[in-house]
């Protein structure tokens, strides 16, 4: 089933929509702009394991390992974990970092999403602080997960 990715609206979509059109463009004037901006890291549901039980623990995990200067190459991640028989790993959206892409093998995400229950996708935002560090921003999470996944399938299928 085709998904109109102009039909959803929030800051994650938004962001996404910009990257993938500056990105068609193929103009750097473009690209710059988005990149920018507050980004947001989606952590999936079930297949990839659980959150820790504490909450909290974990954020700070996540903001201790995004607490260094902010570089062009990390401004323009926007991080989804997928599926892997070997490892979950860490994906850019819709870009890579030169030639290869990072997997949690040689990340500091290795093990966070391991005995995992809930049924929701997490979208963890973060922005520049004054120090040019990356912040937890706010935490979305959504129960229903079909349609963001659809949304990311129809984002890969439009390629």
């Amino acid at each position: 089933m085709a998904v109109d990715l102009e039909s959803y609206a929030s800051p994650q979509i938004d962001l996404f929509k910009e990257l993938d059109r500056a990105a068609l463009a193929k103009d750097l004037s473009l690209l710059a702009k988005p990149l920018h901006k507050d980004y947001h890291h989606v952590i999936h549901p079930p297949s990839l394991g659980k959150l820790p039980v504490n909450r909290d623990d974990w954020l700070a995990s996540m903001a201790e390992a995004f607490n260094t200067p902010m570089q062009f190459e990390r401004a323009s991640y926007t991080g989804a974990t997928q599926s892997s028989p070997r490892l979950n790993s860490l994906t850019d959206l819709p870009f890579r970092r030169g030639s290869s892409r990072e997997g949690c093998s040689s990340c500091p995400f290795k093990g966070l999403f391991e005995d995992r229950t809930d049924e929701s996708i997490w979208i963890v935002g973060f922005a520049s602080g004054e120090d040019g560090s990356l912040k937890i921003k706010e935490i979305e999470q959504f129960a229903d997960t079909s349609n963001y996944l659809d949304v990311i399938q129809a984002g890969k299928a439009s390629k």
